[in-house]
C-alpha cells in the first residue's frame, strides 16, 4: 500500500512519469512485458549469479 502511495506522489510531481507508466501498463496487459517478479523467477541461478556479478555483488 504504501508503495502505490508513492509512486502516485512521483507521478503527480512528474507529468512525463504517466505516460511511461501507461505505457508499462498498456504492454503488461497485452503480454509484451514482465513484472520484475517474473524475470527474476525466469533466470537460472548461473543467469541470476551473472547478472549480480555485472554490478559488482
Amino acid at each position: 500500500m504504501e508503495e502505490t502511495v508513492s509512486i502516485a506522489k512521483e507521478v503527480r510531481s512528474s507529468p512525463d512519469l504517466r505516460p511511461m507508466i501507461d505505457k508499462s501498463m498498456k504492454a503488461y496487459k497485452h503480454g509484451k512485458a514482465i513484472t520484475t517478479s517474473e524475470f527474476v523467477k525466469s533466470l537460472s541461478p548461473a543467469d541470476f549469479q551473472k547478472e549480480l556479478n555485472k554490478y559488482g555483488k
